[in-house]
């Protein structure tokens, strides 16, 4: 039993693992104002003052480092929902991450996005965190 929960978190870590070296670009967007309250895919609730997004495909917690290529402008976000469901869009914004990076006028704009993690030289204090974080012990994955 121990092997399987061993072989388990395995498993997961790397499923979850990210590259802070991970580098594109894309198009943006930004959550609709009808869906302030609403729950995100990973069950919190969407509210615009919070510096998160939606991706199609990174785990959830991972932090972007999301800069608009058209004023350099830059915000850190953190995944909590899927999405854009929109084709050519690779993010959504928060309504408060979007009017940190100056977009919400537009719309849409071409961004670059950085994967951040632990291991990155981004200095992830200077920029402002409004969502409280839970940290997760390898004990804790091992007494489930």
């Amino acid at each position: 039993m121990k092997l399987i929960k061993i072989l388990l978190f395995i498993l997961v870590a790397n499923t979850l693992s990210v590259d802070a070296r991970d580098n594109f670009e894309g198009t943006a967007s930004f959550y609709a104002d009808k869906f302030e309250g609403r729950k995100t895919a990973n069950g919190e609730t969407y509210l615009h003052k919070y510096y998160t997004c939606a991706h199609k495909t990174l785990p959830f917690g991972t932090k972007l480092k999301v800069t608009n290529l058209a004023n350099n402008e830059s915000v850190i976000v953190t995944v909590n929902d899927r999405g854009p469901f929109v084709a050519n869009r690779s993010i959504d914004l928060s309504k408060a991450a979007a009017q940190k990076i100056k977009m919400v006028n537009q719309g849409v704009a071409k961004v670059s996005i950085q994967i951040i993690n632990n291991d990155s030289e981004e200095s992830i204090e200077e920029f402002d965190f409004p969502i409280e974080e839970e940290s997760v012990q390898l004990s804790d994955l091992l007494n489930f």
